[in-house]
């Protein structure tokens, strides 16, 4: 397996960051007064586009590349005649620790931490019984939360969704993604999944919130698969180029995304529909330049060289 580094993932990651943005600055910032501010028919219209297409789905995009990143890590580890179960555990123990005080927030590098720690074991699995892992976890996820409302907690599908993009990475399709038939595979059952999630909100009394749910994996795939697939355009990959910035810091970014929105929320307040737009477009432009200009003068992001050095300390 290549360890070249694939700019595709960097700019998929950055994006998938900076769009996280426009849902954590209306659910990270709570309502101070305990009075919902009043909404427009804007507002509204702002709103539910958010829900059905941002909210979740693109943290999802991250539990997908953050489960690549994995198995590209720990098979180049390998290549280096050093033990990769030990260095991932170390390195899961770091973002488990930063986490910590992030979590209040819904930052969810502890659950990474957490459910990494059992993922990383499967190194030496065979690609298909992981794949066949992806399928039975899923299935579990799916009917627990039919009879206790588990997925509000989003274990399952962090998981199956982790666990894809390990398998990605382990398998190498992740370095030949357009040319496998498995790509248009993947993208055709997300597609249906999400039509039959949909067909099962009108024949079933399911309310809105859990249909919400049950679509995001299925739609974090999609859009996974579409990114991918749209990034081997030498046009569309010029054009969301300085995402690759904020792709190759993400762990610093997002952190720094977070409390920029916490200092943010003691001024403004809870923000409705065109609020976020307002301050999460300047938002999203502050993370590419501070990325990109950290990396005119470093190979790394603050946090990445931290979490590298506790990596590779004494090895």
């Amino acid at each position: 397996m290549t360890s070249k580094r694939i700019i595709a993932l960097d700019i998929i990651r950055g994006f998938a960051i900076c769009i996280v943005a426009f849902a954590n600055l209306q659910d990270a910032i709570p309502i101070m007064s305990g009075v919902m501010p009043k909404e427009t028919h804007l507002d509204h219209i702002i709103n539910v586009v958010k829900l059905v297409a941002i909210d979740s789905k693109f943290i999802s995009i991250f539990t997908i590349l953050f489960g690549v990143g994995m198995a590209i890590f720990m098979c180049n580890a390998e290549s280096k005649d050093l033990n990769p179960i030990k260095l991932m555990f170390r390195r899961l123990i770091f973002l488990f620790i930063v986490g910590i005080p992030l979590f209040i927030f819904g930052v969810p590098f502890t659950i990474y931490a957490v459910v990494g720690l059992i993922v990383m074991f499967g190194f030496k699995l065979k690609p298909r019984w992981l794949l066949l892992a992806v399928a039975v976890i899923a299935l579990a996820g799916y009917f627990i939360s039919l009879e206790t409302r588990f997925n509000q907690t989003g274990m399952p599908p962090t998981f199956s969704l982790m666990l894809i993009g390990y398998y990605l990475g382990m398998s190498g399709k992740i370095y030949n993604f357009k040319a496998s038939q498995s790509t248009y595979w993947g993208l055709l059952v997300s597609l249906f999944g999400l039509a039959v999630t949909i067909s099962l909100y009108f024949a079933l009394p399911m309310k809105w919130n859990d249909l919400l749910a049950y679509m995001t994996p299925f739609q974090a795939i999609a859009y996974f698969i579409l990114l991918f697939i749209l990034l081997k355009s030498d046009l569309m990959k010029n054009v969301l180029m300085p995402f690759k910035y904020v792709g190759r810091m993400a762990f610093t970014i997002f952190t720094l995304q977070i409390i920029l929105i916490e200092i943010l929320g003691r001024v403004t307040g809870h923000l409705m529909g065109i609020q976020i737009i307002i301050y999460g477009v300047p938002l999203i432009m502050l993370q590419l330049v501070i990325s990109y200009l950290w990396l005119r003068y470093f190979r790394q992001g603050p946090l990445e060289k931290l979490w590298r050095m506790w990596t590779y300390k004494n090895v």
